[in-house]
């Protein structure tokens, strides 16, 4: 069930420069997230959202679940207590003032569901639950859905996404793609050359690569 949540921004905050006042810092280097939502990927990494969070915005925190792997954390907002859902603004994502949320449609709708960011670095990491309609064939764990489905059901799985923080660029995790981001570094990708099961340790060398080199984050975005 979704618990509403109302999220209250300081007054000085929320007045209408509040943004100005930031947007030379890198939200990763900056201890203080400003709460608000955010237009494009700029005004996240500028930590400058333009649309802020008044009182009277809500806050819909609840997991979302798949099968055979865990649930995953999602918000939604409601539109309606920010602006009316019928201007359609494109959205990014928002920050609660603690985490971000990334919009999975570029637009302000009531339905939209927002995935939180789970690891934040020189590469983002967060997951995505994939829902697809598969027939009674496709069933099983094995096979090509990624969960277990009746005929005609939808199919849930858990897809790991992450960002470059430099460019805004959002991918799936895979094999091929690591061993990329790796390609800088010799250490870390002879270690993961030789795990025998690579697809199972894509996020864990993601998050290596981002912790060792956090010097490569730019401090501007273009």
């Amino acid at each position: 069930m979704m618990r509403y949540i109302v999220v209250v921004c300081l007054i000085s905050l929320c007045s209408v420069g509040y943004a100005q006042e930031v947007t030379d810092s890198l939200f990763y280097f900056n201890t203080i997230k400003v709460k608000g939502i955010y237009k494009s990927f700029e005004e996240f990494r500028r930590n400058a959202p333009s649309i802020p969070l008044t009182n009277g915005t809500l806050i819909e925190y609840d997991v979302e679940e798949s099968l055979y792997q865990k649930d995953i954390p999602v918000a939604k907002l409601n539109c309606d207590s920010v602006m009316p859902c019928e201007k359609k603004t494109p959205i990014w994502g928002f920050c609660d003032g603690t985490s971000v949320f990334i919009s999975r449609e570029p637009k302000f709708d009531k339905n939209i569901t927002y995935d939180k960011v789970v690891y934040m670095g020189r590469y983002m990491y967060y997951q995505y639950i994939h829902k697809s309609t598969a027939s009674a064939t496709n069933t099983g764990p094995g096979s090509s859905t990624g969960g277990y489905v009746m005929g005609g059901a939808r199919a849930k799985t858990v897809v790991d996404k992450a960002i470059d923080i430099n460019t805004g660029e959002t991918f799936e995790l895979s094999n091929p793609k690591i061993l990329k981001i790796l390609g800088n570094d010799k250490v870390l990708l002879a270690e993961f050359n030789k795990q025998k099961h690579k697809e199972q340790k894509q996020v864990q060398y993601l998050i290596k690569y981002s912790e060792k080199h956090k010097e490569q984050i730019k401090k501007s975005y273009r």
